[in-house]
């Protein structure tokens, strides 16, 4: 078995205030607002198409919405009145106006075919970058739920850093039950459960040098040791763990 790899280090760590070129920003495909409570706070989603000949398919950029003070409360008092993250911020902008917005993520993608009764294309993650102030807001959950949602298949990486990890296993895992899917035999191979442990199957290699300091960040019943860098096997959600 070859699992999702998980890098040592931190591999995409990628600056925002420079557009990587392959995105074409004239043309935005879509534009979406949503309230995390978590933070109290509204975000924008812009998703743009890449460049002929880029090796990704699409991004998404996350804005953080600044709102002057005497606003702020009133915004949170209306999108608290809704359990849909988009409908509330929808109803909160129909009657305060954003005042900035300040860029605070990126996640670029790519098409990717899944073999099943049929095939179905969806969307594997290939970069996701989060400034550090809102790396623990559950930006990235509700990012890969909209993807999930609008293009039915959600994949992951096939070398993953430590963040991506854990969000899988925080998060997307407690969606349901996940797919694993082996990328050279086009097939699907089996399922992980957030609450089996340990897991009947591990989907993730991590190397033995893995820095000891970090290892607290990984589900560890659910990863192989290994020197050899495997990066057959990815793992798939699907719509219909969000309904």
């Amino acid at each position: 078995m070859s699992p999702p790899h998980i890098l040592p280090e931190e591999d995409y760590n990628k600056p925002l205030h420079t557009r990587p070129f392959c995105f074409n920003y004239d043309e935005t495909l879509e534009i979406s607002f949503f309230f995390n409570p978590r933070e109290a706070a509204i975000f924008k989603i812009q998703e743009y198409k890449a460049q002929a000949g880029s090796e990704y398919s699409g991004c998404i950029e996350v804005s953080y919405c600044h709102f002057n003070e005497m606003a702020l409360d009133g915004v949170c008092a209306v999108a608290e009145d809704f359990q849909d993250p988009y409908e509330a911020a929808n109803e909160a902008l129909k009657a305060f106006d954003i005042e900035d917005e300040i860029l605070i993520g990126r996640y670029a993608f790519k098409d990717f075919e899944v073999h099943a009764e049929e095939v179905k294309v969806g969307k594997q993650i290939k970069g996701a970058y989060v400034v550090p102030d809102y790396q623990e807001s559950g930006i990235s959950s509700f990012v890969y739920k909209h993807l999930t949602k609008k293009y039915g298949l959600l994949i992951c990486d096939n070398y993953q850093t430590y963040m991506g990890h854990m969000l899988w296993v925080l998060s997307i895992l407690k969606w349901g039950i996940i797919k694993v899917y082996d990328c050279v035999e086009k097939k699907f191979i089996g399922d992980v459960e957030y609450k089996d442990c340990p897991a009947n199957l591990k989907p993730w290699s991590i190397p033995f040098n893995f820095p000891m300091q970090n290892e607290k960040y990984l589900r560890l019943d659910m990863c192989v040791r290994t020197d050899t860098q495997f990066h057959n096997i990815v793992l798939v959600a699907d719509t219909t763990l969000l309904t």
